[in-house]
């Protein structure tokens, strides 16, 4: 008997747009729909809106991911990290009086990713799932890539900015956000950043995710850097 294959549902919240996307393992993007949304200043009614309108949440609401893209982060070791002290981390970055700070637990990396996202929309989504995760970009990510064994790296594009997360194995040792206008600004910081670390151009992996609106850079980036790698991943 054949398996059934279980579409993967992500719907990712972005600070000007929400993007529910559909994929299987096989077939790859199946469908996609996209709203344009104020993320942190909606109200609780224009987010309701826009889910009542995500027909495939209608059909399915427990294989969801829900992702947030936040500038407002942390990652902490959890050595170091207390559930209930977690708003301290970002008290220095954000006012929690009109946002919830979240935290996810990356055990394999012995991280705890701490994020703030506006009250309305964990209010918005408590009305359309029983319980409903929520996840930081980066923690989609760094879940990615657990069995490494070599030093890397990961950027995350957003519309003027990127993350950047260096790990040496699999131990976090350096990550940033940074803004940017042109290609050669980003080939400037992370030129800074690996010869920081003394990591090699052409040995050191650079795996790119939520890159399609960043094809001119991309292809800059790949005279610079030999092993660069474009992800599926969080690619709306």
């Amino acid at each position: 008997m054949t398996e059934k294959t279980i579409n993967k549902i992500s719907l990712l919240f972005r600070p000007a747009d929400c993007v529910l996307s559909v994929r299987n393992e096989f077939a790859g993007q199946i469908s996609r729909q996209r709203w344009a949304l104020d993320t942190w200043h909606a109200s609780e009614d224009d987010i309701v809106r826009i889910l009542a309108q995500a027909t495939q949440l209608q059909q399915n609401t427990e294989n969801v991911r829900i992702i947030c893209q936040s500038p407002f982060f942390t990652l902490v070791p959890l050595a170091l990290f207390s559930q209930k002290d977690a708003h301290y981390f970002l008290d220095f970055q954000v006012n929690t009086v009109n946002s919830t700070t979240i935290f996810n637990i990356i055990e394999p990396k012995e991280i705890a990713a701490v994020f703030a996202v506006p009250q309305m929309l964990v209010k918005s989504l408590s009305r359309f799932f029983n319980d409903a995760k929520i996840f930081l970009h980066l923690t989609e990510i760094i879940n990615c890539k657990h069995n490494i064994n070599v030093n890397f790296g990961q950027l995350y594009f957003a519309e003027n900015s990127f993350d950047i997360l260096i790990f040496e194995k699999k131990r976090l040792i350096f990550y940033n956000s940074f803004k940017f206008n042109t290609k050669e600004d980003v080939l400037y910081f992370l030129t800074a950043i690996f010869e920081q670390f003394s990591l090699s151009f052409g040995q050191t992996e650079l795996f790119i995710y939520n890159s399609d609106t960043q094809r001119d850079t991309i292809d800059f980036l790949k005279k610079s850097f030999k092993l660069l790698y474009l992800e599926k991943t969080l690619s709306f």
